[in-house]
């Protein structure tokens, strides 16, 4: 009996996963309405295999539930675009208050996320988005968990994968991300960017 679970649910995120690349890489367009019937025909699995994938995503917010009618793929509006940078300062910097009172923090945690930080500057194409994004996420999976924060790690699970459709973006868009000590006025031109991107999209 325990087998079939555990093939289950790694099914369901394997699934969860290919619809999260989908959308957090422009392959699935924001605000597509999507149903159960048509990723499981896709990915060739069963409907409730992509139920609880749905589900997965809808808790990551990159999936909205419609008024029980239908699934529809998160759209970044420039409200939106506030909202979770303001969450990611605001996670960031409990963040890193909490990794302060670290007694191993100068010792172990701070040259990790140095070496991380640099290893997103080595980066010869400021352009390749999935080797940006992969390392961005290292270094915050980084940053939180050191953190020792529970609840921060549960907040910042829900928002991560909203902020990587966001980022996606902007380094799409032409944009360039540095990882040094301008990290606050990086954010605040992403913030001033991505919002432009957002009303080109409205217009759209």
């Amino acid at each position: 009996m325990g087998t079939p679970m555990i093939e289950y649910h790694s099914l369901s995120d394997m699934t969860a996963e290919r619809l999260r690349s989908g959308i957090i890489f422009g392959d699935i367009t924001l605000g597509t309405r999507i149903t159960e019937t048509e990723i499981a025909q896709t990915f060739g699995v069963s409907r409730v295999v992509v139920r609880e994938a749905i589900l997965m995503l809808q808790r990551e917010g990159l999936l909205i539930k419609e008024r029980n009618r239908y699934t529809q793929v998160l759209t970044i509006t420039p409200k939106d675009v506030t909202e979770i940078l303001d969450l990611r300062i605001a996670i960031e910097q409990a963040a890193a208050k909490s990794c302060l009172r670290n007694p191993n923090f100068q010792t172990t945690i701070l040259p990790q996320l140095e070496r991380c930080s640099a290893q997103i500057n080595e980066i010869k194409d400021p352009l390749n988005s999935e080797a940006i994004l992969q390392k961005d996420q290292e270094f915050h999976h980084l940053l939180i968990i050191s953190s020792d924060n529970v609840r921060l790690q549960s907040v910042w699970e829900e928002l991560s994968s909203q902020m990587l459709v966001l980022l996606y973006r902007y380094i799409s868009a032409g944009c360039v991300m540095h990882y040094s000590h301008g990290q606050g006025r990086t954010g605040q031109h992403l913030w001033r960017k991505s919002r432009k991107l957002c009303r080109g999209q409205r217009r759209n």
